[in-house]
Order: structure tokens, then C-alpha cells, then sequence
């Protein structure tokens, strides 16, 4: 019996190759696409999950208050001998610097370990494999994980090997091996122990484990933020599992909340090819009434005819699935490498397939189950079955259009923020060096440099965050009542201005000697904050911390020192004559380039940094490609989207195709009569394309509405927002009803060029 199905099943998906093609290739995509992003999201929301007791643990992250620095993880050294001694809820508490970064130079291999106290091994479980745990206390030893051992020595033994501080150039002794953390923030590549940890205020990150999971977390956060009013900012608590959607968001390819919406455009995509395949499935029936007549004669129950379109489903889903895993291999390393997964996938997206299965089947056993309940009379009557086709037509419309209305859109706000140029400063031709590789002599030698314009020396760079600092002012005319404004306290010289571009809108910039007389500059967005015009603004003063006064000389056009994605802070620029703060200059070189010799300038000094002896340095870079790091994740999910895009909309182009040449190859009987009463081509084009354009309208007038009102909630997240023009909507709808005429317009090509005797016999 099964057998007999099989065959009829494979007779009908071979006579209707078009929109089985389409079914098949359809459902696979949206499989690959919806199992992969699924996967990725469960991969970026199990980090630190894998701690036997991670429930207990918690990151203490500083709030700055202001979106430029945000929320971040690092604190300072000062906090942990305070955990440990006055806070009972505390079990341990332990400070570290990640990093856990090797290189291989020549035959010597540099690291920059993650620098761990002494209470690291009583807050996190490390499993040591060889060697011995006296690495713990000892800062002439380092651990290297399993997998750093085998990329830096191979097979041979790590133990008792030599390594090198890429900082200072110390050789290091590897005295164990650990076992790799599957998912984790923390790098444990290479741990050292580094007593220095012990001193107050040093920047580190800190993790505290709590006593039991049920302690008091907000009394714990209350007596630490009154314990570190000294501070500039204040300590909140983040437990460890979600840190990686918050304070590490940064070190994502992309962020969680980019991945759970291509999630939702995979399964968007899922449920229009489902719709394709069971509008596709169920509108044949008409067409096979007759066989299903003459089977229900026979005997057939509604059971066996249901198992009959049943089985034709099962193998357009196995294709589907074949085809899905065969993609998936083709996918499945450029994949790895976007996502940062070093592990086999094949066993869970088999499973996240096996659940799409069941859904898919479920879906249309529905269908089936609903067409075995009605009886042969009532499938034999025409008016039951009228509205069928115009009612699957409307809903493939209605599909393509959001598809497609929602992913343009996305799109283009997208392109808009990874290329705008109107960022405030001057990035084009600029290169910053950082502390770390400057001596005395260098920027001379950089000078000398063919293609170097200009050079300024112990300056900052406009993406260092250590030129900024966060402060509350009060202000004259501030209203009573009214809470101080936090803004960003930018230390700069006139140097640093002219450098990067800084626009002056008004007043001016001032002098040295006005500098150290206390006289500051504004943005743009702080003058709005504190209710001023550009000409009430000069003058004004502000106070901070009742012992510094300033008079604002300027005010200056709003610059991104973040991502464009992320509203303007309010900043106050002081100057570094100013006396009333320490200013640690960051003997950083600012380079900037004639036009066009950035990268040749680059290769210039990395090469005078190789001269100068620098044991392991990073590549100097361009400030734009810099730059364009913090807008990696808006640049990887643009392309994501842009494939979802040509993805989405090729599915449902052809869905619209394929359903409409199926609709009109059963309306062949009617082309054919028409014919026989003397109806031209164009007669019957005209009749059968309005129907069609009548559905396209109530399709475009139902997705239109719900897919701006899903862009829209999506873009608010945005500070500049793209709106979307008259002309997006027309060209959807120009390019849907494009498909629809040419579908329409072939069938009926081939039918007028076909004899209706013909065309009668093959009904």
C-alpha cells in the first residue's frame, strides 16, 4: 500500500516541477537559516553557564551613567579586600585582568596572560591536566589551557617549556596545563599569577561568589555603593551567566538581540514556504477530484486518501531535509568562523530539524485532517471551493510583501549607519599610536615619514577611553528640585581640536591661559540638556563637586566617540592646562596622513616599531578601520540581512510564481472556452490580470501596515532613523505585480498559441 503511494506521490511532484522545485528549496533554506541563527542564539546565551555554581557568581561592573562608556566590566583592585572582609553575604571574591592572548614570533612564543589573584582557584573551578597547581603563587610560572598548549607546542609536553611576556620580554616558566572553558568571558589561554593585584585602585575586573544562591544581592549592592562613594562611578552587580548580552556585548560578532531577530526571519521564512507548500498541496486538489472520486468508488476510505496527499508532503519534506544537510556542510565553515564555534553541529541542528519536522507535519495534518472530514458531494461542489484560490493568492502576496517591505527597510538603515560620514570629527587619514610603543625619539622618526602631514605628540586619541570621565554638574539657572547632569569630561588642547576637526558653533576655543583660568567648551548636546541656546550658553557656569567652577567659551558640534547607533553624550571639554584635575597624559602619537597614505604610512611605523626592539605589537591600523570595528555587529548583521533578503524574497517571488502558474494551468479548461466564444490574448490577459491585481491591492494593504509598524518598533532603537518613502512601497508592490503579469501573461501566451481542442482533451 505504502509502495502504491509512493508512486503516485512521486508521479504528481514530478508532473508539477516548478512549484515542487520551489517547496523544496524553500523549506531547506528556511530550515538552514532558522537551525543555524537558533543555534547561535543558544550559543551566545549559555557563557559562564557551564560554573558548577554560577548561580552564585557576580561581576562587579561600573555604571558610568553615560551610553559613550556604558556599563563595563572593569573595576578596581581596592574592592575585593572589602568583599572579603566586610561583606558576610561574600564567600570569596577575586580580581583579574583578561587578556590570555598568545603569539608565536620566530621560534619564541610571547603571551599576555590573564593576570589572576590569589583567590582565583576558590571562586572558579579550573581542572589542572598535567603539571602542578604551584602556578597559583608563583609569577614566574604560567598555566596554559589544553587547546593553547597544542597550538604553541603541538604534541610534544608544555610543561617546563619557556614562554615570554610580549610586555616586558620576562621569560615565563609553563608550570600546567588547564582544561579549556567550553563557553566563557574569561580567558583562562594563559593564566600567571600577579601579586601586583593586591594593591588598591588598580583596574582589573572582579567576580564575587556569594555565600548561598538565596543571599540578599540588593542589600549587598546597597552597602557597596556606599562603601565606594570615592569613586567616580558607581559598582553595580551583573550576574556572570548574562554578562555577555550586557557588559560584554562589545566582544560579540553580533549582538543577541541582531541574532533573535534573524531567528524571527527564519521562521518568518519557515511559515511562507509552509503556506507556499500547503496552498500548493491543497490547491491540486480541485484538480484531482476525479481521482479521488474514482478512489472513494473503489473503496478508499478518507483515512487512505488522506494518507494518499500525506505521503506526497512526507517526500517533499525528505528532499527539503536532504537538501537542508547538504547546504548545511557548504555553510557550516564560514559559519563556525562568524560565530566563534569551534564544535560538531551536525548532531544539534539534526535535532533543530527534527523539531521544524514535527512542526511542518503537524501543520499539515491539520490541513489533511480538515479535507478528510467533507464528504465527496461537498468537494464535488464548485461553490465550495471558489473562494480557495483568490484567498491563497492574497495570502502569498501578503507574505512576499512583508518579507520584503521589512527586510528593504532593515536594509537600508543599516547602510545608512555603517557609512554615514557625519560623525563630527575628522577620521579619514588619521592614525593614533598608543602609549605602549611610544619612545622618546619615535614620533621625530614619524615626522621624517614619506606621506605624515602632521604629527602630536602626548595627545589623545578620540576612541581612548581613557580621555574621558564621567561627572554630575549643576549649572546656573539650574531649576530646584532637579537632579545634577552627568556628562562626559573630555581633557583636550587646541592641538587635540585642530587635529580631529572639532567643529566650533560658538564663542571660541580657549587659550592656555584662559584654560587654567577654568574657562570650557560644550556640545551641542549638553547645551540642550541644560536649557540653553547657543548665545545664552556663553558665559554660563558650571560647578562640580563644590570645589570646581567653570565658565562655558564655547560650544562645539555634537562628535560620535561611540557608534552612531548610540545617542550623543553630553560632554564638557576642560583643558589640559586646567590644574584643578590630574591629567595623566597618555604619551599616545597622533599621526595624521596625506591624502591616500594611511595604509602606506601604517606599514611605515609598524615597521620602525619592528626596529625599535617592541617584543610583539599589534599592527598599527587607520583610525577609520578602527572605527568601523565598533560598527562590526550592525556590518555582520547587514550582511546577514541582505542575505535573509535575497533569500526571503527569491522564496517568495517564486512561491507567487509557482502558485500562479498553477492556478492558471488549472484554469486552462476556461482559457480554452474563452477561445472557442472568439476571446483575443488580450481579452483573456486582461480578465485574469485584474483578478490578480485585485489580490495584490488587499495583500499590499494588510502587509504594508503590519510591516511598518514591525520596522518601525525595530528602529528605536536607532538615533537616526530612516523613513520609509513613498517610492519603497511602490517599488515592492511594481516588482510583485511584475512576476504576476509575467506569470499570467506566459500562461496565457501558451494557451493562445495552443489549439482549445487540444487543450480540452488534456482536461
Amino acid at each position: 500500500m505504502w509502495t502504491h503511494y509512493l508512486k503516485i506521490a512521486w508521479r504528481n511532484l514530478l508532473k508539477y516541477k516548478v512549484q515542487t522545485a520551489v517547496c523544496v528549496c524553500g523549506l531547506a533554506v528556511g530550515f538552514i537559516c532558522f537551525a543555524l541563527s537558533l543555534l547561535w542564539v543558544r550559543h551566545e546565551t549559555t557563557f559562564d553557564r557551564f560554573h558548577p555554581d554560577a548561580e552564585r557568581l557576580y561581576m562587579c561592573c561600573s555604571d558610568w551613567g553615560i551610553d559613550a562608556l556604558g556599563r563595563t566590566p572593569s573595576a578596581t583592585t581596592g574592592l575585593v579586600p572589602q568583599l572579603n572582609r566586610d561583606f558576610p553575604e561574600v564567600e570569596r571574591a577575586t580580581a583579574y585582568v583578561n587578556y590570555g592572548k598568545t603569539e608565536a614570533v620566530d621560534d619564541s612564543i610571547f603571551v599576555i596572560p590573564t593576570l589572576i589573584d590569589e583567590n582565583f582557584s576558590e571562586v572558579f573551578q579550573v581542572e589542572i591536566l598535567e603539571g602542578s597547581p604551584s602556578f597559583w603563587h608563583d609569577p614566574t610560572q604560567v598555566a596554559l589551557s589544553r587547546k593553547t598548549a597544542a597550538t604553541c607546542f603541538g604534541d610534544s609536553t608544555a610543561i617546563g617549556r619557556t614562554v615570554y611576556n610580549s610586555v616586558d620580554g620576562q621569560p615565563l616558566t609553563v608550570g600546567a596545563v588547564v582544561e579549556d572553558w567550553p563557553n566563557s568571558n574569561i580567558s583562562i589561554g594563559v593564566l600567571r599569577y600577579y601579586p601586583k593585584l593586591a594593591k588598591p585602585r588598580l583596574s582589573c575586573q572582579v567576580v564575587l561568589k556569594t555565600a548561598h544562591a538565596d543571599a540578599d544581592l540588593a542589600s549587598v549592592a546597597q552597602r557597596l555603593d556606599e562603601a565606594t562613594r570615592w569613586l567616580s562611578y558607581r559598582i553595580e552587580l551583573e550576574p556572570l551567566t548574562s554578562c555577555r548580552s550586557t557588559v560584554y556585548s562589545v566582544q560579540q560578532p553580533v549582538r543577541t538581540t541582531y541574532l533573535k531577530l534573524f531567528v524571527g526571519i527564519g521562521a518568518l521564512m519557515i511559515l511562507a514556504v509552509l503556506v507556499n507548500t500547503c496552498s500548493f498541496l491543497a490547491g491540486r486538489i480541485p484538480r484531482r477530484l476525479r481521482e479521488l472520486a474514482i478512489r472513494k468508488v473503489c473503496g478508499a476510505t478518507n483515512g487512505q486518501l488522506a494518507a494518499l496527499l500525506f505521503t506526497e508532503f512526507l517526500c517533499l519534506l525528505a528532499m527539503a531535509l536532504l537538501l537542508g544537510f547538504i547546504l548545511l556542510e557548504l555553510v557550516r565553515p564560514w559559519f563556525c568562523e562568524l560565530a566563534e564555534i569551534d564544535r560538531h553541529l551536525t548532531g544539534e541542528v539534526a535535532v533543530y530539524f527534527l523539531g521544524l519536522s514535527v512542526l511542518s507535519i503537524a501543520a499539515f495534518l491539520l490541513i489533511v485532517w480538515t479535507f478528510s472530514r467533507r464528504t465527496l458531494q461537498q468537494h464535488l461542489r464548485p461553490s465550495s471551493r471558489a473562494w480557495l484560490p483568490r484567498l491563497n493568492l492574497v495570502v502569498q502576496f501578503a507574505m512576499a510583501f512583508f518579507i520584503l517591505f521589512c527586510v528593504t527597510l532593515m536594509g537600508r538603515q543599516l547602510h545608512y549607519l555603517s557609512t554615514t560620514t557625519d560623525v563630527g570629527w575628522e577620521r579619514k587619514g588619521r592614525i593614533v599610536l598608543h602609549n605602549q610603543y611610544t619612545t622618546p625619539e619615535l614620533a621625530d622618526r614619524i615626522a621624517r615619514l614619506a606621506g605624515v602631514s602632521q604629527v602630536c605628540p602626548e595627545e589623545y586619541g578620540m576612541l581612548c577611553a581613557n580621555v574621558f570621565a564621567p561627572m554630575d554638574i549643576y549649572w546656573d539657572g539650574q531649576p530646584e528640585g532637579t537632579e545634577p547632569l552627568r556628562v562626559n569630561r573630555i581633557t583636550a588642547r587646541r592641538t587635540w581640536m585642530d587635529f580631529w576637526h572639532i567643529q566650533l558653533l560658538e564663542g571660541r576655543c580657549p587659550t592656555a591661559a584662559e584654560a587654567r583660568q577654568s574657562k570650557v567648551m560644550i556640545n551641542e548636546t549638553a547645551m540642550r540638556a541644560l536649557g540653553w541656546s547657543r548665545e545664552e550658553a556663553i558665559g554660563k557656569r558650571i560647578f562640580y563637586a563644590n570645589r570646581h567652577t567653570f565658565t562655558v567659551a564655547g560650544v562645539v558640534k555634537d562628535f560620535h566617540i561611540s557608534a552612531p547607533t548610540r545617542p550623543v553624550d553630553p560632554c564638557v571639554i576642560v583643558g589640559r592646562e586646567y590644574e584643578g584635575f590630574e591629567h595623566s597624559v597618555r604619551q599616545n602619537i597622533l599621526v595624521a596622513c596625506e591624502p591616500g597614505q594611511a595604509d602606506s604610512v601604517c606599514a611605515r611605523i609598524n615597521r620602525l616599531l619592528e626596529e625599535q626592539g617592541t617584543p610583539w605589537i599589534e599592527p598599527i591600523r587607520p583610525v577609520t578601520e578602527v572605527y568601523d570595528e565598533i560598527l562590526s555587529d550592525e556590518r555582520v548583521l547587514m550582511r546577514l540581512i541582505g542575505l535573509a533578503a535575497g533569500v526571503c524574497g527569491g522564496v517568495a517571488l517564486f512561491c507567487v510564481y509557482a502558485f500562479v502558474t498553477l492556478v492558471c494551468e488549472q484554469r486552462r479548461k476556461e482559457i480554452a472556452i474563452r477561445k472557442v466564444n472568439g476571446a483575443t490574448a488580450g481579452d483573456i490577459f486582461r480578465n485574469f490580470i485584474g483578478e490578480y491585481l485585485a489580490c495584490l491591492a488587499a495583500a499590499s494593504i494588510v502587509a504594508f501596515p503590519l510591516g511598518y509598524m514591525a520596522v518601525r518598533r525595530w528602529q528605536e532603537q536607532y538615533v537616526e532613523q530612516l523613513p520609509a518613502g513613498w517610492d519603497i512601497y511602490l517599488t515592492l508592490f511594481l516588482i510583485v505585480a511584475a512576476v504576476v503579469t509575467a506569470c499570467v501573461g506566459g500562461q496565457v501566451w501558451r494557451a493562445a498559441g495552443a489549439r482549445p481542442t487540444d487543450m480540452l482533451e488534456t482536461e
